[in-house]
């Protein structure tokens, strides 16, 4: 992989009582989304799409 095609994604997570997640999901590009009572599986999906459209830049 070329270093012209790094990026960064900044994941803030803090854990609730209930099992869900508080998320803030960032990259060095644009300012982030926050989550909230959000799932581990959801977590993965959003880094997953965000992932997929860094890389259609």
């Amino acid at each position: 992989m070329s270093c012209k095609y790094k990026r960064t994604i900044t994941i803030d997570v803090e854990n609730n009582e209930n099992g869900t997640y508080d998320a803030y999901i960032s990259t060095g590009t644009c300012s982030g989304d926050q989550y909230s009572k959000i799932s581990s599986d959801e977590i993965g999906e959003n880094i997953t799409d965000l992932i997929e459209c860094l890389y259609e830049e």
